[in-house]
């Protein structure tokens, strides 16, 4: 029985890894069935650029590349760097987490499929939990200090308050990191029993460079947005302006944490924002948000639809 065990909770695991797997995709044909039946309904007012989608698609898959190398840095941190490609296959598959109630499921499945890539189990839940809290944080940043108005124009009482305070806390979170961040995961390793662990201290270089991608990433979500709406054919807004009202509505989404990609809560902020600072009229600005779910919807599902069949596919070879 003693023998058996561990494949008994191999088999286990990885039904659950299917049922997760097969939830998050239903909530994602859901969110795409939803906001398909509303740009149907709002096919006449479409004037499609099918250029500028196709840059703001290109423009958005480079910046999910650039985040998968600097998760793949984090991981580094506890002595094991995964090969790229094997970083992209568990970043996407991951990635479709996000699609099931809660906002904890893309996490644990970073750490998960990196420990079973070879990384250290404290190393990979660590970094998971750090590039995530680093992205929110500057994604908070630059809300608070670029498009705090976008907070006001959705009437987020305390928004402006909250964005500087997240903003201030991940600067100073990325000051001590180099010196805390080792000691958290030895410790958390202590407990679970790895005492072998080496967990260096990372250069502060290796910090901010993640800090920086991380950065640059909502930057580019945002540029990615205008694009997107003027290749649907309405007002793109000031790239500043855009790129705050984004990453805004995108934070407000992820802060409701019940819903599944932030699914309505992130298409009512957008529309708040973009008519209350008077970027688009209403229709627009709801063309904008449902246009803008059921794209990212697409780019977020599909990495991980190939990923796992390129898995599967890979498994069944060794099988053979």
């Amino acid at each position: 029985m003693t023998a058996n065990t561990p494949v008994v909770r191999t088999r286990v695991w990885r039904l659950l890894q299917g049922a997760a797997v097969v939830g998050a995709l239903a909530f994602a044909v859901y969110a795409i069935r939803g906001q398909w039946s509303a740009l149907r309904a709002a096919q006449s007012e479409l004037r499609p650029s099918w250029g500028y989608v196709f840059a703001a698609s290109l423009l958005t898959l480079c910046t999910y590349a650039a985040l998968v190398h600097a998760w793949r840095m984090l991981t580094a941190v506890g002595g094991t760097r995964l090969r790229y490609p094997v970083a992209v296959r568990i970043w996407s598959i991951a990635n479709l987490g996000r699609y099931l109630p809660g906002k904890v499921w893309s996490i644990v499945a970073l750490g998960v499929l990196a420990r079973q890539a070879g990384v250290s189990p404290t190393t990979a839940t660590t970094a998971a939990i750090a590039g995530t809290l680093i992205n929110l944080g500057l994604g908070f940043a630059i809300v608070g200090g670029f498009g705090a108005a976008a907070l006001d124009a959705m009437r987020l009482t305390g928004g402006r308050w909250l964005a500087w305070a997240v903003a201030g806390l991940t600067v100073v979170g990325l000051g001590v990191a180099p010196a805390v961040l080792p000691r958290v995961i030895r410790w958390f390793a202590a407990r679970r029993g790895e005492t072998a662990l080496a967990a260096a201290p990372p250069p502060a270089s290796t910090l901010w460079t993640v800090a920086a991608i991380n950065a640059a990433s909502w930057c580019a979500y945002g540029l990615a947005f205008r694009w997107l709406c003027l290749g649907i054919g309405v007002p793109g807004g000031d790239a500043g302006v855009m790129i705050a009202i984004f990453t805004a509505s995108y934070l407000a989404g992820y802060l409701a944490l019940p819903l599944p990609g932030g699914l309505v809560v992130r298409e009512t902020a957008l529309v708040a924002a973009l008519t209350g600072l008077g970027v688009m009229g209403s229709a627009d600005a709801t063309l904008a948000a449902v246009s803008s779910r059921l794209w990212l919807t697409v780019l977020e599902v599909l990495p991980g639809c190939v990923a796992l069949a390129i898995g599967s596919r890979e498994m069944r070879d060794r099988a053979a």
